[in-house]
């Protein structure tokens, strides 16, 4: 059965204010014409055409407002579900509509009940009518994303998700299923996109999955997401003797740390935004020889990590130390398996953790014993 999504109560009041104010400016201009009109003519007059009419003029003016009022809100809707695909968030359709409805009754007061459910019928069919516009790739895809429910299988996802494109880590040149199926993923979550063009590049849909079965699918970009910013490292760095080092931690509890000969220079910046999944830290370092090397964490959470030194990826569950050195004229690089739940983003922690670890010892040399 189809899973309707849902946004917070916030978007749907921003969004139904954002009508209502665009409404609201436009009854007020009908309504400042109307009192002009009636102001501006003779009582005389107006009294006798309007027997004459048999009141039929009050009733005309509430049409055209009604009318106008109409237009104004089915336009507003087209752009919104135009740009974020708002037509299929049932509760922002539902909110839209009653508030909608709630004006259209007021302004059809005197109006026979059966003309009123009419129109107010109409309205709602179009409203409704609406999400089965695909203005372009993005809302099958929102759809098909939303079809997958907790507790699916891979294979299951595969089957809705399957005509899109999918990717196992971001952001990478798009990749054929099934020719990366031993590279390792950011803990257990895959990534689709529905368009390689570059209107859609910030548009992703993300499945997470546990033991084998979906926990969450979520979109994020133009339309509505809960997501947050993804979160970020800690970050601490320094040199000792001929050696530097470079620690992240994350209060969800991921860890690394790397140490280096590279000491003529190094540099590192990290990054994130609620556009983007993963929290990238990107660094690299320049021995005294010429030598350079660069490196990058990936993670969605903070929890679990990707680790690319010079193009090679490192799953931090195999370990969570690196040590990288040049010699025989070549990039070297150990990964060691160590508990780095203790040690803090400081030097002086950090340095203890190196005094108590041999390989780390050995490698740093008598400058670990420096005061």
């Amino acid at each position: 059965m189809f899973s309707f999504p849902s946004i917070g109560l916030a978007e749907v009041f921003i969004l139904v204010g954002c009508a209502g104010g665009v409404l609201l400016i436009g009854a007020i201009v009908v309504a400042v014409i109307v009192m002009r009109e009636k102001q501006g003519g003779d009582p005389l007059n107006e009294a006798r055409a309007s027997e004459k009419r048999g009141g039929a003029m009050p009733t005309r003016l509430r049409y055209i407002l009604f009318a106008f009022a109409l237009l104004i809100a089915l336009g507003v809707f087209f752009v919104l579900d135009f740009v974020a695909d708002v037509s299929i968030y049932v509760r922002f359709v539902a909110a839209y509509a009653a508030f909608w409805v709630l004006a259209g009754a007021l302004l059809l007061q005197g109006t026979a009940l059966r003309y009123k459910l009419l129109i107010l019928v109409v309205f709602l069919a179009m409203l409704w009518a609406v999400r089965f516009i695909d203005w372009n790739s993005r809302k099958p895809f929102v759809k098909d994303l939303y079809r997958v429910q907790e507790g699916m299988t891979e294979a299951q996802v595969e089957r809705i998700m399957g005509p899109y494109i999918e990717e196992a880590i971001l952001p990478v040149s798009l990749s054929n299923k099934g020719d990366e199926a031993d590279e390792p993923t950011l803990g257990s979550k895959v990534f689709y996109r529905h368009t390689d063009k570059s209107w859609g590049s910030s548009e992703w849909g993300v499945v997470t999955f546990e033991d084998g079965r979906v926990v969450q699918a979520e979109f994020i970009g133009a339309g509505f997401s809960s997501r947050s910013t993804p979160p970020g490292a800690n970050v601490a760095g320094g040199g000792v003797g001929q050696t530097s080092y470079v620690f992240l931690r994350w209060k969800e509890g991921l860890a690394l740390m790397m140490w280096h000969d590279f000491v003529k220079s190094s540099a590192g910046k990290g990054t994130g935004s609620t556009a983007d999944p993963i929290y990238r830290y990107r660094g690299h370092a320049e021995s005294l020889n010429g030598r350079r090397f660069g490196w990058e964490v990936q993670t969605v959470d903070g929890r679990v990590a990707l680790f690319t030194i010079d193009g090679t990826r490192y799953d931090p569950a195999d370990g969570a130390l690196f040590i990288v050195t040049t010699e025989n004229g070549k990039t070297e690089v150990r990964q060691l398996d160590r508990d780095l739940s203790g040690v803090q983003s400081d030097r002086e922690s950090i340095i203890a953790f190196a005094r108590g670890d041999p390989d780390v010892t050995r490698f740093v040399g008598e400058a670990l014993n420096a005061p």
